[in-house]
């Protein structure tokens, strides 16, 4: 930020690892108007993120403001041991690893504040770098007992002002108790799934052809890039395991019901899991109750556009959206497309109405438990 008036001005920034987040970073920086330097081991990326405009020069500056370590969680301690002596003393040191414990742990510096952006994508690389990610996020904070406060409070003022997000301080056990539950073991979830599909459709050549929206729904992570999962189980091993030894427990449970055909004691857990996910969505959403229009629409420019501003029109909030395509048989991807939108169950009927009425073949699904 060129403003030095500001609380949290900053003039330079390092960014170590330009990959996608990396990458996410160094441009909400630069957005802001922070001059920003980046390294990676992998040259290519830094030339792509010179010439996307993302960084302004290769390499580190030592009287930088703040660096973002960016690499995998098993390089965060070699990177920052590379470049912390010749930082000043007023410098920022965070990174972006999704496991805490060994890193802090192994950094006892007063400058140093682990950090983990809850965002991300399936896509990798900083060709795909996009600031946006962060919008809204929780970016999770690990001050220890030696954290300088105030280098901590100005690194909780860029994250809200720099990238939108929403910094929270959490003890290194447990934020990787946490993660483990809503981000590790659902990704090695997801990864399970999809594996057994694959191992079965090929022996059932139109198993995939028949899921739906549920299984590409809860595999869409398994199609990110696989290239940093194994550091973090490592790194995260011992809350992983625990949480896929509960989870296994509860499945046993579910499979009892179902074998003991104990349709009561199965309908209490599916409730329970609904009213679990509706309240994680009350916590981000407003309306008590949600309703999902699906709509067809046409891969062109502007259906989409269109759509929402029939929405704007009737001053209707579009609280989520997603957009699938249907699979066909030659393993291409149908042009026409299932647009779902989830609004307030009370204004669902008045856009259902006006959608329908241009022309779109359109369901509504009232009290969706999402």
């Amino acid at each position: 930020m060129a403003d030095n008036n500001s609380e949290h001005s900053l003039n330079k920034a390092v960014v170590i690892g330009l990959g996608l987040i990396g990458g996410s970073v160094a441009k909400a920086l630069k957005d802001k108007g922070c001059e920003v330097w980046g390294i990676d081991t992998n040259h290519e990326r830094e030339q792509v993120s010179l010439s996307k405009g993302l960084i302004d020069h290769v390499g580190v500056d030592s009287q930088t403001d703040i660096v973002f370590i960016a690499t995998v969680a098993s390089k965060v301690v070699s990177a920052y041991r590379q470049v912390s002596d010749h930082l000043k003393e007023s410098c920022i040191i965070t990174d972006v690893a999704s496991v805490k414990s060994e890193i802090v742990d192994q950094i006892r510096d007063p400058r140093f504040i682990g950090g983990h952006p809850m965002a991300g994508s399936e896509k990798i690389g900083p060709e795909n770098a996009n600031s946006s990610i962060f919008f809204g996020a929780t970016w999770v904070l690990t001050p220890t007992d030696i954290t300088s406060m105030d280098l901590y409070s100005k690194l909780a003022g860029i994250i809200r002002d720099v990238f939108d997000a929403d910094p929270i301080a959490l003890s290194v056990v447990e934020h990787d108790n946490f993660v483990a539950l809503v981000s590790h073991v659902p990704y090695l979830t997801a990864v399970s799934l999809m594996n057994l599909a694959s191992e079965s459709s090929r022996q059932e050549q139109f198993l995939l052809k028949l899921a739906a929206g549920g299984f590409r729904d809860m595999t869409r992570i398994a199609s990110g890039s696989p290239d940093m999962w194994p550091d973090v189980c490592v790194q995260n091993s011992g809350e992983i395991a625990k949480v896929i030894s509960k989870l296994i427990e509860y499945l046993n449970i579910i499979k009892t019901d179902i074998e003991s055909k104990d349709k009561q004691g199965l309908f209490k857990k599916l409730i329970e899991a609904q009213s679990g996910r509706e309240a994680l969505i009350k916590s981000r959403f407003k309306p008590s109750k949600l309703a999902t229009i699906r709509i067809a629409v046409q891969d062109k420019p502007g259906e989409l556009l269109e759509i929402l501003s029939i929405a704007k029109s009737l001053n209707v909030n579009i609280e989520d959206v997603q957009l699938t395509h249907r699979p066909i048989e030659d393993g291409s991807i149908d042009q026409t497309g299932i647009l779902h939108l989830a609004v307030d169950q009370r204004d669902s009927e008045k856009l259902y109405d006006a959608i329908a009425d241009g022309g779109h073949i359109t369901t509504l699904e009232s009290e969706i438990g999402l």
